[in-house]
Formats: structure tokens, C-alpha cells, sequence
């Protein structure tokens, strides 16, 4: 933009047609995140060129008088902004140093990731975001923890990228995959309430059992210090034995003595 394109004080009666400040031709829009959003290195890597342009803008409109200036001012500060702040804001301050070193971290991730080795892939993607904390390695790990069965880390990695991100393009996935991911948790734990009461339940009966084979143990002990059963005992059956023998006698003599006493008598008896 040459100065002449600036307003002057010659055009105050038209200051309400007061052109915008264009945006910058080499201003690239930001870059579309590749495969797990790898690319937010190379838009952060990005932001010295940004920069140098913002300082041009700004120091071109602090030249300005004109009756357009405060606008054009404002409107600058916001391009500024837009321009410095997409969307890895925090990975802008990271040294040019520090971003190769977590595009190695994250390289490895992905090949890990790719390979099904999902824990290995946590591990590198952790790795980088410490070294670079891009928001988009945040979706990453949230996909690991999906994979490895972690389901609650999964959601809270989620929806942590998306406060990070929250114009993220992907936006409308991640929250599909974050309710999927609840309900997952919700059934998950109906399971392991029912199986907590089947486990009490069966601990329950397993010392009831117990219980009752102490208690049975102790019968069968208290019965083995008992004297021998009289029926077993040797003179038992010798009283019995006398006692049958003196019925018997009894019942012998008393038949007799129940016979009538007839005189004997001489006469035969008919013979047929």
C-alpha cells in the first residue's frame, strides 16, 4: 500500500468510504492439518515472515492522520492477530529448534501409530507436545488412549483440543467421537457394577460354605468324644438276651398253669 492510498485531510466529507486495509498477497491461509495434524509445525514455522508483515502494517498506519486512521488502526491490530495467533498460538513462541525437534517426535508417533503400536505412539506424541505443545498432537494422543482401550483419557484429550481449537475443522468428528466415547464409558461401567455384585455375591455364598464346613467340623469333633453307644456295648446284649430268655420261661410256665386240672382216666381213647 503506497502512502498516496492513505487518507488525507482533503477527504474528511467522504471518511464513511474510507477503504479497508487489504490483507497482505503473501499472506498464505494456514495449512491444512495433514494426516494426525503433523502440519502445525509447518505453519508455526511460518511466523517470522507474519511477523514481518504485521510490522510493516503497523508502522505504515502509525504514519496516518487521516480521519480513517483509528479504524485502520483496529482493523490492523485484528489482522495482526489473525495473523500471529492460528491455530498452534503457543507453538509460535517455540524456537525453530524446538519445532524440528518435536516434528522428529512426531514423525516417529506416526509411524507407530500407523503400525498399530499405539502405546509407542502415545509416547512420542507426548513427547513432542512437551517439547512443542501444538493442539493438534492433543487429538493424537486423544487417539492413542482410544485405541488402547482408555477411554476416559481419550475424552479428556478431546475435549481439551477443542477448547484449544475450537473452530477446528475436524470439530463436528471430534464430538461425535467424544459421544461415542461416553457411552462406551457409561456401559462400561453398568459392567463392572454387575460384576462387583456377583463377585460379593459369590464371596457371600463361598463364606457361608465355609461356615457350615466349620460348623460340621465341630459336630463330627464333639461326636467323637462321646462314650461308645450303649447298644454297642457288651453287656447289652447279655441283659437283653437274659431278659428274652426270662420272658420266655414265663410265658411257657403260664400256659401250662392255664391248662384244667382233669382227673386221669382209665378209658381208651375212639379209634377210627
Amino acid at each position: 500500500m503506497s502512502r498516496e492510498s492513505l487518507p488525507t485531510h482533503t477527504s474528511r466529507r467522504r471518511a464513511h468510504h474510507c477503504r479497508p486495509l487489504s490483507r497482505p498477497q503473501n499472506v498464505r491461509p494456514t495449512t491444512r492439518m495433514a494426516h494426525v495434524f503433523g502440519s502445525e509445525i509447518g505453519s508455526a514455522a511460518q511466523h517470522p515472515a507474519r511477523s514481518r508483515i504485521c510490522g510493516e502494517a503497523l508502522d505504515r498506519l502509525t504514519r496516518d492522520t487521516g480521519s480513517c486512521a483509528a479504524p485502520r488502526r483496529a482493523m490492523a491490530l485484528l489482522l495482526c492477530v489473525g495473523l500471529l495467533l492460528p491455530p498452534a498460538a503457543v507453538a509460535a513462541q517455540a524456537s525453530p529448534e524446538r519445532l524440528r525437534q518435536a516434528r522428529r517426535y512426531y514423525e516417529r508417533g506416526k509411524a507407530a501409530f500407523e503400525l498399530g503400536k499405539f502405546r509407542a505412539a502415545l509416547r512420542h506424541y507426548e513427547e513432542a507436545y512437551k517439547v512443542a505443545s501444538l493442539p493438534g498432537l492433543l487429538f493424537n494422543i486423544g487417539q492413542c488412549y482410544r485405541n488402547t482401550g482408555e477411554h476416559e483419557k481419550a475424552v479428556f484429550s478431546f475435549r481439551l483440543y477443542l477448547r484449544k481449537v475450537p473452530k477446528a475443522k475436524n470439530r463436528e468428528a471430534v464430538l461425535v467421537l467424544i459421544r461415542e466415547l461416553e457411552a462406551t464409558i457409561e456401559r462400561e461401567r453398568v459392567l463392572k457394577r454387575k460384576r462387583r455384585a456377583e463377585e460379593t455375591k459369590r464371596q457371600r455364598e463361598e463364606e457361608e460354605r465355609r461356615e457350615e464346613e466349620r460348623r460340621l467340623a465341630a459336630l463330627r469333633a464333639r461326636g467323637g468324644k462321646r462314650s461308645t453307644p450303649i447298644y454297642k456295648r457288651w453287656w447289652f446284649w447279655t441283659l437283653i438276651g437274659v431278659a428274652a430268655a426270662g420272658a420266655g420261661a414265663g410265658v411257657y410256665f403260664g400256659i401250662r398253669s392255664g391248662e384244667p386240672n382233669l382227673p386221669a382216666s382209665p378209658l381208651p381213647t375212639w379209634e377210627i
